[in-house]
């Protein structure tokens, strides 16, 4: 059970942060109590704002150079001698470049390691196609004893590192990409680990939109536009989607349209984990999936791509507005 919360102070506070220096901070936070805390990096530790963890622990940083496979076996060998590992680096290396040596120290091993996918979906768009992490759920997900998240905002990164931290697995945390300012968790939350959060409600609602990530917020305002043309909506933020929350699945309403919103490729998803539990109902709702075209873009702004991904609040809107006619 989830033990840190982040209060609706500390959530704006967060939100005014880049999440790199969210990630910084709950590092620095969780080394005055944790001396074995390790941060195993693959060249990107200077950007990370990790100045007061190491000035706490001096040796607490392990630089293995741009080698994110190395990065993953060094961590495990280091977890597995009681270290409290996290290891951090751009999604789409953490994940596909590494995906053997997380297969078997994390999975077979059971290395209690905790990866942090800098700039997951879009988030390095600006990068070009290498550095897109769109099919990084789907490889976690297949990873036994995975606990795979995605944060919507810097309040529940917050909360997930700091509990991850404290009670270490096998996990996989997706960073949010979110402009400075942007936030989901106005009121606080905490790490997610409890099952889906209730972001809107409505009684009998003709829309239930179940979202992840960083395109949780285009979601909501997607819903509050909906909801004033007379569509009652209700949206359900899934952070945790290794272990699925399937007992929030099945208390949607069968009359409802059920729509996924997901900055990832459909296949192995958000999306695709909510229809193979689905699929073995009798009368499952009517599904909608939003998610990222299996395609490459030309490198461009973050916010740009998802946009041209059809996932912008008003595409969102306008695709949940058609599924219903």
């Amino acid at each position: 059970m989830a033990s840190f919360r982040c209060d609706a102070e500390r959530a704006r506070r967060l939100c005014t942060l880049d999440p790199k220096e969210v990630f910084g901070r709950a590092m620095g936070e969780a080394a005055q109590t944790n001396p074995l805390l390790t941060c195993v990096v693959s060249d990107y530790g200077r950007r990370l704002s990790l100045e007061r963890m190491r000035e706490l622990l001096p040796e607490s940083l392990v630089q293995c150079g741009i080698a994110e496979q190395s990065q993953v076996a060094i961590a495990a060998a280091l977890a597995n001698e009681g270290y409290t590992v996290v290891a951090p680096a751009y999604a789409s290396f953490i994940t596909a470049r590494c995906f053997d040596q997380i297969r078997v120290c994390l999975g077979s091993m059971g290395a209690p390691v905790v990866l942090v996918g800098i700039a997951g979906g879009y988030g390095s768009g600006i990068l070009g196609p290498t550095h897109l992490a769109l099919n990084d759920v789907a490889l976690m997900r297949t990873v036994q004893g995975m606990t795979v998240i995605c944060p919507s905002d810097n309040a529940g990164l917050w909360c997930c590192l700091r509990e991850l931290v404290a009670r270490p697995r096998p996990a996989y945390v997706r960073m949010p990409s979110l402009p400075v300012g942007a936030i989901v968790h106005d009121n606080g939350c905490d790490a997610g680990f409890d099952g889906a959060r209730v972001l809107m409600t409505a009684v009998d609602p003709d829309v239930v939109l179940v979202c992840t990530g960083g395109v949780t917020l285009n979601a909501m305002h997607a819903a509050r536009v909906l909801e004033g043309e007379g569509i009652a909506c209700q949206v359900l933020e899934m952070p945790v989607i290794e272990p699925l929350d399937t007992t929030a699945i099945d208390h949607v309403n069968p009359g409802s349209l059920v729509v996924t919103v997901e900055e990832h490729y459909l296949a192995g998803g958000l999306g695709s984990a909510i229809s193979e539990h689905l699929s073995s109902h009798g009368t499952p709702p009517r599904v909608l999936h939003l998610a990222a075209p299996c395609s490459d873009f030309e490198a461009d702004d973050s916010e740009n791509l998802v946009a041209r991904a059809g996932l912008s609040a008003d595409a969102i809107a306008s695709k949940v507005r058609r599924a219903l006619v």
